[in-house]
C-alpha cells in the first residue's frame, strides 16, 4: 500500500519540532520497559517500527501505539531524534515492538502532537526521520527546506538545501 506524500514542513516548523524535543529532555527519562526481544513469539519487521506498532494493536485490542522520537545523541551531536514508535499496553507500559534489547537502553520523547502532525515529518518530499543540528565535520547535513518568506524567488526556490547557517 501506497501511504501519500503530504506537504513538506518548513524549516521553521523542523527546528521548533527540534527545539520542543530538546525541551523534554528536562523532563523525567521515559525508556521502554520491554523490547521486541523479549515478545516471546513476536517476529518484527526489521526498520519498520511504525507498521510493527500497527501490527502489534491490531493483535492487541486496547494496546495503542505511541508515536516519538529516540533520544540518540553522538559525540558532536547531542540533541539527535530518530522517530520510531511504541507500544502502549492496557497496563500502561511503554513496549518497543522493534528493538531488541540493548546494552544502552534509548530514551523515548512522545511526539507532542498528533499522528498525522507526526507522519508529516516522514511522508513528506523530502522526510526527517532524523532530526539534529548539523555537525561540520560529517559530509551530510540536516536537508531543511527554506521557508517560503526567506526564498530570493518567491518561495519556489531550492526546495532541497538547508545550509548549516540556516540553522540555529
Amino acid at each position: 500500500m501506497r501511504v501519500p506524500s503530504t506537504p513538506q514542513p518548513s524549516a521553521g516548523l523542523v527546528r521548533a519540532l527540534r527545539n520542543a524535543l530538546a525541551d523534554q529532555l528536562h523532563d523525567v527519562p521515559v525508556y521502554a520497559s520491554t523490547t521486541a526481544s523479549q515478545l516471546a513469539g513476536w517476529e518484527p519487521v526489521p526498520a519498520d517500527c511504525h507498521g510493527n506498532a500497527d501490527r502489534w494493536v491490531a493483535a492487541h485490542p486496547g494496546d495503542t501505539a505511541v508515536r516519538g522520537w529516540l533520544h540518540e545523541p553522538l559525540a558532536d551531536q547531542p540533541h539527535r531524534f530518530v522517530a520510531h514508535s511504541l507500544v502502549r499496553t492496557t497496563t500502561g507500559a511503554l513496549v518497543d515492538v522493534t528493538l531488541p534489547a540493548g546494552p544502552q537502553p534509548l530514551r523515548f520523547l512522545t511526539h507532542p502532537g498528533s499522528d498525522s502532525y507526526f507522519f508529516s515529518f516522514l511522508r513528506c518530499p523530502l522526510p526527517f526521520p532524523v532530526l539534529a543540528a548539523p555537525v561540520a565535520d560529517f559530509d551530510e547535513f540536516l536537508i531543511v527546506p527554506f521557508d517560503d518568506a526567506s526564498a530570493e524567488d518567491g518561495g519556489g526556490g531550492n526546495r532541497t538545501a538547508g545550509l548549516p547557517e540556516d540553522i540555529p
